[in-house]
């Protein structure tokens, strides 16, 4: 990001109008899947995949914003019934995803506005550190044994 780019990001979250554009909306989804990091469906032995689910669906007057986003691998997304609308589902379905954004998180998007909760996720991610390395010989023959006493 430019300092311009980063300049205009600024004064857009000075407006009271705020709005994301669609490449932000697929940054916004990209940082949820990133921060979540996981299927929100209680019982999900899949976890693969993961898409950003829509609980109140654009189309029916639902909007691009993190309290309507819900993260769901791609099996819970199409074989859990998912699509149906109710309103008990839908809340079932907000607190699921209450649930995992306060355990994993620590702060739920229902605190914060939009944009807040934007600089919530980024921070959340960027202060992340994975260590990226190869196992020694060593560590494989322990996980390998761990496997085999547990198989």
């Amino acid at each position: 990001m430019t300092l311009r780019q980063a300049e205009d990001f600024l004064g857009k979250l000075n407006r009271k109008d705020f709005r994301f554009t669609k490449k932000e909306n697929n940054e916004k989804r990209a940082l949820y899947r990133s921060a979540i990091g996981k299927c929100c469906m209680p019982g999900c032995n899949f976890g693969l995949m993961l898409e950003v689910h829509h609980i109140e669906p654009i189309k029916k007057g639902g909007k691009d914003e993190f309290i309507n986003f819900i993260v769901l691998c791609s099996h819970c997304h199409r074989h859990s019934k998912i699509h149906r609308y109710s309103e008990k589902r839908k809340i079932e379905l907000l607190v699921y995803k209450l649930f995992q954004e306060g355990t994993i998180i620590n702060e739920t998007s229902d605190d914060y506005s939009d944009e807040e909760y934007w600089k919530v996720l980024k921070n959340k991610v960027n202060n992340c550190h994975f260590e990226t390395r190869k196992l020694t010989i060593e560590e494989k023959r322990k996980l390998e044994v761990n496997y085999e006493e547990n198989a």
